[in-house]
């Protein structure tokens, strides 16, 4: 009976999960920069796409990857948070010269399920010295309902360690709360403030959703399997 029962319950996780799957589509368009362009992901500031190696760091995956720079062309810290929709000040905790401060990203608008994520690969190269809080130029992100104005953001390195740069990291946003549209954004912040030849660098490449079916799935697989397991050996 109790046999029964978990082959019952394995089976329900497995169709919800294959049928989420089924019923969503790939939130993320273009996130592997293959197609040697930025679009659909819009952009402020110095934003590019490069094939090969910058800054002596290849692409995660592929060939190509999103690079995200700290100067020239630049824009305000007030315009980085109107681009990316977050509250005015919401980049303050990271400004650590007090004062006006610039940067450059990237963002698209993506339709996520409560429990899905986001996962990405990232590195950064500061191109200066850590030697003062001028250098201590940061690269974060956001991942926000479009309907939130979210007051902070994620910091991936402010590159407060050194001054050497950071090869490929992978990160994941974890699981969000509700479904919805959501912004998933990348900043670099130049605390140098307009005008300093210590530029950031950050690249972005191999940006996936995971869908929390994926869950469901490899937990019914799981149960089945167990089940499958006992009646073969016995009770």
């Amino acid at each position: 009976m109790r046999s029964g029962t978990m082959f019952w319950a394995g089976s329900i996780f497995l169709l919800q999960g294959i049928s989420h799957l089924a019923m969503a589509s790939t939130p993320i368009t273009n996130g592997g920069f293959e197609t040697g362009a930025l679009a659909p992901w819009r952009s402020t500031g110095v934003v590019s796409v490069a094939t090969g190696s910058v800054s002596n760091i290849a692409p995660a995956e592929g060939s190509f990857q999103a690079v995200i720079s700290g100067f020239p062309g630049t824009v305000s810290q007030a315009a980085l948070e109107t681009f990316l929709g977050l509250a005015p000040g919401a980049l303050n905790s990271i400004n650590t010269i007090g004062g006006p401060a610039d940067g450059s990203a990237m963002a698209q608008t993506i339709d996520l399920q409560a429990g899905d994520w986001v996962e990405f690969s990232w590195a950064f190269a500061p191109n200066g010295q850590a030697s003062g809080s001028e250098n201590l130029d940061s690269l974060f992100y956001t991942l926000h309902l479009v309907s939130a104005t979210p007051s902070s953001v994620v910091v991936l390195t402010n590159n407060a360690a050194s001054g050497s740069a950071i090869g490929y990291q992978v990160h994941n946003t974890g699981p969000v709360a509700q479904s919805g549209q959501y912004v998933l954004g990348f900043g670099v912040f130049n605390n140098a403030s307009f005008g300093s030849n210590i530029d950031p660098i950050a690249l972005i490449d191999a940006v996936i959703p995971e869908p929390s079916a994926v869950c469901a799935v490899a937990l019914g697989a799981a149960v089945l399997l167990v089940c499958g397991v006992r009646r073969r050996g016995g009770p």
